[in-house]
């Protein structure tokens, strides 16, 4: 007798191209093999808790990321979070969008401007112009008390197209010339790069967020059509160039497939942003993650 074995053999070879296309998209999303240093620093950077671009508040003459806003987050007992983008003169101007329309009311590209020609910028409402990089790191540290140690810094380097390797090196040389412990993110896997093969030693993490396609009720609908690099950078396979120590993720979306199957087969360091009110901090706190809040004013 002769028993026909098709469907059962269609099954295995269905589960074993399954297993394969999982275990391929494991090995691009996997961060980087936990150590006892990176182990010791993450911990010491998961301490407190982070001021998104500073602890600002336009109100009290405090806009984001600016020096009044990372002075009083020191003083308070929180790290900070800020952004750094490489100017035209080779100095690090610390600003969210390259575009300084929406903080200074004035038009302008931070890539295309030299220190000279931001002095004529000031941030809305204040006398203060952006700061640099080392302007701000100098602030943290004038605000630390005798013998002790700096709060931490999470620095987010921000590229534009051609200058990743540049302006990483030259945050490099800043953040080398101070005592301030920090972490360096970037949405850039090419940062990320250039660190795992420059600096190995710097705790790198990768920012991402939900693919916008996937926030829909039925994906399965006819939709926008979104940049493959947008949808690769949600789905996390930038890791496979920067083996990053962590994954910075936005916190309404770190339930997303791709961030499901990095914990369930990694358990990776998580960092989370940006938080808004404090039961959401407790339960990402709860969760073991590294916080980035704003808009409101959390225990120390």
């Amino acid at each position: 007798m002769h028993v026909k074995l098709g469907i059962p053999r269609k099954i295995a070879k269905g589960a074993a191209v399954a297993a394969g296309l999982t275990g391929l998209a494991l090995a691009l999303i996997a961060p980087r093999e936990r150590g006892p240093l990176t182990s010791q620093e993450w911990d010491r950077l998961r301490s407190v808790r982070y001021a998104h671009r500073g602890l600002f508040d336009a109100a009290e003459g405090r806009p984001e990321n600016s020096r009044a806003a990372f002075r009083a987050a020191a003083r308070a007992g929180f790290g900070v979070e800020l952004d750094v983008h490489l100017m035209a003169d080779g100095r690090l101007a610390v600003i969210h969008d390259s575009s300084l329309m929406r903080v200074c009311g004035k038009p302008g590209t931070i890539e295309q401007l030299t220190l000279e020609e931001l002095e004529g910028y000031r941030l809305t409402g204040t006398d203060e112009r952006p700061p640099l990089l080392d302007e701000v790191i100098a602030d943290i540290e004038a605000e630390t008390g005798p013998g002790r140690t700096p709060l931490p810094a999470i620095v987010e380097v921000k590229s534009v197209p051609g200058n990743a390797f540049e302006l990483t090196r030259r945050v490099m040389e800043c953040l080398d010339a101070h005592a301030v412990p920090y972490c360096v993110e970037s949405f850039d896997p090419s940062v990320l790069l250039w660190l795992r093969m420059r600096r190995p030693e710097v705790i790198r993490g990768q920012l991402s967020e939900r693919h916008p396609l996937s926030q829909a009720d039925d994906i399965s609908l006819p939709g926008p059509l979104v940049p493959p690099l947008e949808a690769g950078a949600a789905a996390l396979v930038g890791n496979v160039a920067g083996r990053p120590d962590f994954i910075a993720y936005r916190f309404e979306d770190r339930a997303n497939a791709p961030m499901r199957l990095l914990r369930h087969a990694f358990n990776p360091r998580i960092a989370v942003w940006t938080i808004r009110d404090q039961e959401s901090l407790d339960q990402a706190e709860r969760e073991g993650a590294l916080a980035i809040f704003d808009s409101f004013l959390p225990a120390t």
